[in-house]
């Protein structure tokens, strides 16, 4: 049986005055970036990329090189990165280019429900010097299920790298 990978996808919509991107599906050697900035009036954008569900190595060069322009034309806020997009925050120096992550998806397991669930950690709310992340530690979230704590369910130190500088 074979898989079949959501498409990617981009919606544009307004929160205010300021233009937001949401992006959706796999970002891969298919994936056609050229563009996608294209239309976009301000000086801010807010970069959404709740729904990236894989990006491979040809989706990150494409990625890299779309992004690359952003940081002079724009003040670039980056909101509900994925679990996919962490992985690569971590592995690729420049990922990003530029701009600022307000917050991410973060792995936690829930040991009495014996599920795993996806959180959002708003680094604002969730660390208290959000300018100094030496050391980062997952914050604590209870289970929607049960209530119960849950556990981080990644290794910290490599799952949060990204937000040392």
């Amino acid at each position: 049986m074979t898989s079949i990978e959501p498409q990617f996808q981009a919606r544009k919509e307004s929160r205010g005055n300021i233009p937001v991107l949401h992006l959706s599906g796999v970002i891969n050697e298919r994936t056609e970036l050229n563009g996608l900035f294209d239309g976009i009036e301000g000086d801010t954008l807010i970069i959404n990329l709740k729904g990236v569900t894989r990006i491979n190595s040809c989706g990150v060069r494409d990625w890299v090189n779309a992004a690359k322009p952003l940081a002079a034309k724009f003040t670039v806020t980056y909101e509900e990165c994925s679990r996919a997009i962490v992985e690569q925050l971590n592995m690729i120096v420049n990922f990003l280019n530029s701009g600022k992550i307000v917050s991410f998806f973060a792995p936690y397991y829930c040991d009495s429900c014996d599920e795993e669930h996806e959180m959002l950690v708003v680094i604002s709310e969730h660390f208290e010097d959000e300018d100094d992340l030496e050391e980062p530690e997952a914050p604590d979230f209870d289970c929607p299920k049960c209530g119960k704590t849950m556990e981080f369910n990644e290794d910290e130190d490599k799952y949060m790298s990204f937000l040392i500088e």
